[in-house]
C-alpha cells in the first residue's frame, strides 16, 4: 500500500529469475518529506512520560473494581448469529436451529461461575489460600458486571456470554479493571517500565515523514504528523489554548498503552500527550492522555479500561506528576475536556 521506491541496482542480473523491469517513466513522483525534530529554542516545553509494559500488585486480602466506569458489552446477533434456517428452499421452508438448547447447556450462573475461575487464576493471588479469600470478591464483581453492563439488542440473551468472544472480552476488562484495595493496606498497582528505556521524552532524533504535518507553537517538536483533519484541528486548538502549557502529537515517541481484548494482548498510541496548567495554581501541571475517535467499536472500549488501568498505576507510582486520560469525539469537545 506504500507508494514504490526505485533504485538503480549495477551488476550481473539475476538469470534464473527473469524479471520484466518496470518504465522509470511510469513511477509516482516522490512525496514530498518532512522534517520533525525537537527545537532547542524550545527545550523548556520537553515532556517526559513513563514507558508501561506491564503492571505489578499483591492483593491479599480485599480487591476493588469500578463497575460503573466500565464500558457497556453489547451482545448482538450481528455479532454472533442466535439462530439459524437449514434446508430452506424457493419456498422459504426449512428447519430452524436456535440457541434454546444452547441455553440449557450453559446457565448463566455457571458461566459467571466459569468466568470469576479464570479471572482469579489469571490474576494469581498468591498460594491457593489467597484464591479463596480473593474468589468470592471476584465473583461479586462478575455478578454486577453482568448484571448492569449488558446491552442486549433483538432477541440476545444473557447466556449469550458464554461464548467465546463475549467471554473473552468480559475476562479481560474485567481483570484489567481490578485493583488492590490500597487504601486498607493493600500494596497498590505499579507500572513495569520498558527495561532500555523507562522513560520516553518528546527530545527524540529528528526524522523524516511523507505523512501529512503542520506547524507547532506550543510543541517541543517542529511539526504535529496527523493522520485526519480532527486531529490537525484539535493541535491547532492545542497551540490557541490558554491552558496548555505544552502538547505533542504521539508520532515516534514510544508512548504505548498495554490493554487486552478478547483474552489477547495488545498496546495502543494514543494521539496526543497533553501538559495543562492548573485553573487555581499556574505552577502546577496535570498531564492528559488524549484519544481523538470516530466511530467506536468493542475493541476501542476494552483500550478505555487498558488506559484507566495505566492511569491508576502511573498515578499510584507518582513520579512523573498526575495523568489523565480524555478520550474526544470531535475538536469541539477539546475545551470541555481539559477542564
Amino acid at each position: 500500500m506504500s507508494v514504490p521506491e526505485y533504485v538503480d541496482v549495477y551488476g550481473i542480473p539475476f538469470q534464473a529469475f527473469p524479471i520484466k523491469g518496470e518504465r522509470r517513466g511510469s513511477a509516482a513522483p516522490p512525496r514530498t518529506q518532512t522534517l520533525v525534530q525537537p527545537l532547542r529554542e524550545r527545550a523548556a516545553l520537553e515532556q517526559r512520560f513513563p514507558r508501561v509494559v506491564g503492571y505489578i500488585s499483591d492483593a491479599r486480602f480485599r480487591i476493588l473494581a469500578d463497575v460503573e466506569g466500565l464500558p457497556r458489552l453489547v451482545i448482538t446477533p450481528s455479532e454472533e448469529p442466535t439462530w439459524v434456517k437449514v434446508g430452506a428452499k424457493g419456498d422459504g421452508k426449512g428447519a430452524v436451529h436456535d440457541r434454546h438448547e444452547y441455553y440449557a447447556a450453559h446457565r448463566l450462573q455457571r458461566t459467571i461461575f466459569d468466568i470469576a475461575a479464570k479471572i482469579t487464576d489469571d490474576l494469581k493471588f498468591g498460594d491457593e489460600a489467597g484464591r479463596r479469600i480473593m474468589f468470592p470478591q471476584v465473583l461479586d464483581i462478575v455478578r454486577r458486571y453482568v448484571a448492569t453492563k449488558l446491552d442486549l439488542v433483538g432477541e440476545a440473551a444473557p447466556e449469550e456470554i458464554a461464548l467465546g468472544s463475549y467471554r473473552a472480552t468480559i475476562e479481560s476488562r474485567l481483570s484489567a479493571a481490578i485493583r488492590p484495595a490500597d487504601l486498607e493496606g493493600e500494596q497498590p498497582l505499579l507500572p513495569v517500565l520498558h527495561d532500555m528505556a523507562g522513560i520516553g521524552t518528546t527530545d527524540v532524533s529528528p526524522f523524516l515523514t511523507v505523512k501529512a504535518c503542520r506547524p507547532t507553537q506550543k510543541s517541543h517538536l517542529s511539526y504535529a504528523v496527523y493522520d485526519s483533519g480532527w486531529e490537525s484541528q484539535v493541535a491547532k486548538a492545542l497551540d490557541e489554548s490558554s491552558r496548555v502549557r505544552a502538547w505533542a502529537k504521539n508520532f515516534r515517541l514510544g508512548l504505548e498503552i498495554p490493554y487486552q481484548h478478547k483474552g489477547e494482548a495488545h498496546a495502543f498510541v494514543p494521539d496526543f500527550l497533553v501538559d495543562v496548567r492548573s485553573p487555581a495554581r499556574k505552577d502546577e501541571v496535570e498531564h492528559l492522555i488524549v484519544e481523538v475517535k470516530g466511530l467506536e467499536r468493542e475493541q476501542d472500549r476494552s483500550k478505555d479500561v487498558g488506559a484507566q488501568r495505566w492511569i491508576a498505576a502511573v498515578n499510584h507510582w507518582g513520579r512523573l506528576g498526575h495523568w489523565r486520560y480524555v478520550k474526544i469525539y470531535g475538536p469541539y469537545q477539546l475545551k470541555a475536556a481539559i477542564g
